[in-house]
């Protein structure tokens, strides 16, 4: 069978285009297209490293700002287990053109580099010809090719099976401080459900030296360390509603909160876009029922060693890229059933990060959270380890951050690596 196709590896247009000499600025060949790549996510392949080395090899395309780009390429990856989905977006940015274009491309994550390369590189190619055909038509070449014979069906599993350990720290002789973790998990994932159980063990330790106040000696190092049990599920009813729930509990250090604690929920899901939505789109509330079991180290302001009681929650949480402007809003609402004031947690945390234009970039991010957790009744204050980890009771939390970048970008879409090296020098170094 056969088919028409744009055989844009005919970059052989490479003959057929008049080339940029290489003492002569790609901007200045009016035979070249100006492309900005909008990298908004990444996995494990480097997707966007790799187009800008398509667009430095082929003399046609240059890269350039987006003030002085004639098309913007939005980069998105979602990742299936082993296999990454590589959403490419085009866009033109000629006011008179309402030009654009999506494709899609499946690869291996274990590939190596060259495979990885050369399996992306159509899909690249794929993305820009419409604007290839608008602005350097003579670029183009249109043949026939073969049809390629569809490749036989592979054996593949739903199941994960994952470890993790890792850690950090830092030692002089009078000052240590360090952390570790391990753990490990298994799920199932199908189109329609999931499964997942994980656990997970971490350690957490300061060694400060001891305050000595009127002859009174204050010791200042502390530890924690616990372990996490999870097991959720999840199951699609249609492609919108879901119901699902998650067992969850641990226990932690002496002078932590629980002892031990068990939860459970359990609930329904109402999710506006696609569990594999490939620019990673996503916008879902929940709500759940359940209950709660502590056993607590230290008894609480209410003379509770132990505690029992049903809870409810709301969550919402959405994550949505639209070309140059990305939302992200969580909210959670948790309390008691009977007596929601005596136990709550209530959250907020949004961001908005967007390109106001050519030379300005913006990224907003605050949260807020709220909340009644029962305190310790008879606080240590000369134990600086009780003090230190009895923060978990403040009422109130806040946190925002915001960053502005003004920038003037090279027009000439040259690329220098060279001592980059010079950026593990910061400025105030010991030396």
């Amino acid at each position: 069978m056969r088919v028409l196709a744009v055989s844009v590896c005919c970059f052989g247009l490479i003959g057929a285009l008049q080339k940029v000499h290489a003492n002569e600025s790609p901007q200045s060949n009016k035979n070249t297209l100006g492309v900005f790549v909008e990298c908004q996510s990444e996995r494990n392949i480097p997707v966007c490293d790799y187009i800008e080395g398509y667009i430095n090899k082929y003399p046609v395309l240059r890269q350039a700002p987006l003030s002085d780009a004639e098309v913007t390429l939005f980069v998105n990856v979602t990742r299936r287990g082993l296999e990454e989905w590589v959403h490419l977006r085009t866009r033109s940015n000629v006011e008179e053109l309402s030009l654009s274009f999506e494709t899609t491309e499946e690869i291996n994550s274990r590939l190596s580099v060259d495979e990885h390369r050369e399996k992306l590189l159509p899909v690249f190619l794929r993305a820009l010809s419409p604007h290839l055909a608008t602005h350097v038509p003579t670029a183009m070449h249109i043949s026939l090719i073969d049809q390629p014979e569809e490749e036989k069906p592979q054996d593949l599993s739903p199941y994960s099976f994952v470890i993790w350990a890792g850690g950090w720290g830092y030692w002089t002789q009078d000052y240590q401080n360090g952390d570790a973790y391990t753990g490990t998990a298994i799920s199932r994932i199908e189109r329609r459900y999931r499964y997942r159980v994980s656990v997970q063990a971490y350690t957490n330790w300061e060694k400060l030296p001891p305050l000595v106040v009127d002859g009174t000696t204050i010791p200042l190092s502390v530890s924690s360390h616990g372990y996490e049990l999870k097991a959720s599920f999840a199951k699609d009813f249609t492609d919108d509603w879901s119901w699902g729930g998650i067992l969850r509990g641990g226990r932690q250090d002496p002078e932590s909160l629980f002892d031990k604690s068990f939860r459970s929920h359990l609930g329904i899901e109402r999710n506006f876009f696609a569990s594999d939505d490939l620019r990673g789109n996503r916008l879902a509330i929940t709500y759940l029922i359940g209950g709660q079991l502590d056993y607590y180290n230290q008894q609480n302001v209410l003379e509770q060693s132990t505690a029992m009681f049903p809870t409810h929650t709301i969550l919402f949480n959405g994550g949505v890229r639209k070309d140059y402007t990305e939302y992200d809003l969580s909210v959670k609402l948790i309390g008691e059933v009977l007596k929601p004031s005596r136990r709550y947690v209530a959250s907020l945390n949004a961001g908005v990060s967007f390109i106001l234009g050519p030379h300005v970039d913006i990224a907003l991010g605050a949260g807020i959270t709220r909340q009644a957790i029962p305190g310790p009744l008879n606080l240590d204050v000369s134990n600086y380890e009780q003090v230190a980890q009895a923060n978990y009771a403040e009422p109130l939390s806040i946190n925002g951050d915001i960053n502005i970048r003004l920038h003037w970008d090279p027009t000439n879409g040259i690329p220098n690596n060279r001592f980059r090296n010079l950026r593990n020098l910061d400025p105030l170094d010991n030396l």
